[in-house]
């Protein structure tokens, strides 16, 4: 999501893109704007101030991935997804959700639910389930908005 949404901003300042109103607030800082107007024949600088911006930022949750969507897109691409994936809105984001919270637990909890001594098996089947999703989501919105991207 990282790169996709970098590509898009890139895109949205050199006037390929139609701009969101998320992007027309999209904040940097006077130092990256000093490196603007000193180097005005290069972008290297946004790419860099996105990166920055969005280092910290997961973009795994389901909230977290609509808000950046409408960063990069005025179309509804998760409602898009989930239409192209054929499973109702409300079943992706509690999916896209879980595979976040497991995710957290093996990373930061040792692999165990909040309030559980048990430690849970990581499962090779669950692991390819995640990941064909994970694929195929991505592919998704990657082609959406291509898609938008070529009618503009």
């Amino acid at each position: 999501m990282h790169e996709i949404v970098r590509y898009r901003l890139l895109k949205m300042f050199s006037g390929e893109v139609q701009k969101t109103e998320s992007y027309k607030t999209f904040i940097v800082s006077l130092q990256t704007l000093e490196e603007a107007l000193k180097n005005p024949e290069t972008i290297d600088w946004l790419s860099e101030e996105i990166i920055f911006r969005h280092s910290y930022k997961t973009f795994m949750a389901s909230k977290a991935i609509k808000e950046v969507l409408s960063l990069i897109s005025k179309e509804k691409i998760f409602a898009q997804t989930c239409q192209a994936l054929q499973m109702r809105h409300e079943t992706v984001a509690k999916y896209v959700d879980d595979i976040y919270r497991r995710r957290n637990e093996i990373a930061h909890q040792s692999d165990r639910p909040h309030n559980e001594e048990e430690q849970h098996r990581i499962c090779k089947e669950e692991v390819e389930q995640y990941i064909s999703f994970i694929e195929k989501f991505v592919c998704h919105i990657h082609h959406l908005l291509m898609d938008e991207e070529s009618k503009e």
